[in-house]
């Protein structure tokens, strides 16, 4: 049985082996996403400190999957075609969810999806909101699988000329 949790300092290693070896995988194949050999890894310290590094532990204690969930979406959100017209505060954004390369296809994405849903809900927000390269096929079967519904696509003012649009995707609570 899988454990959805927010992670600690002791478990910072551990997490930024599994995005720098979700990012080597990605190199070696298709990069959806467009990570780099920086980025989700460089981001592990500073979301755990502020609380908003998760992961999914096998029934083992090993980290399977990891994901960062908080207020802010690291975007201009107000470019989005939202359902709801929600302030700053009142969702969450899922950034850099991914799964241990031997632990894909086990559902662990959906697992950290439904973990994410529930930090939400149970904190009183009243959507979870996210943002994919729009060529990042993989992505957008997960989310729309598990009920995010889309939110068209936008400029968000990242400065990333690789990445001109994103798509949005949205789950109301």
């Amino acid at each position: 049985m899988m454990e959805f949790i927010r992670c600690k300092r002791a478990q910072q290693r551990e997490v930024e082996d599994l995005y720098e070896g979700a990012v080597s995988s990605l190199l070696a194949g298709t990069n959806w996403p467009q990570w780099s050999s920086d980025y989700p890894r460089s981001a592990v310290a500073a979301a755990i400190r502020s609380g908003e590094q998760y992961a999914a532990l096998d029934d083992t204690g090993q980290i399977v999957g990891a994901v960062m969930l908080g207020e802010d979406p690291g975007a201009d959100y107000s470019l989005g075609s939202w359902q709801r017209d929600l302030r700053s505060g009142e969702f969450l954004a899922v950034h850099a969810l991914a799964a241990a390369g031997e632990a894909r296809g086990r559902g662990i994405g959906r697992f950290l999806l439904e973990g994410c849903i529930e930090e939400a809900r149970s904190g009183g927000y009243r959507a979870v909101r996210l943002d994919i390269v729009p060529e990042n096929e993989p992505a957008r079967r997960l989310y729309t699988g598990r009920g995010f519904q889309p939110a068209g696509m936008a400029d968000l003012r990242r400065g990333l000329p690789q990445v001109p649009l994103w798509e949005l995707f949205e789950y109301n609570l």
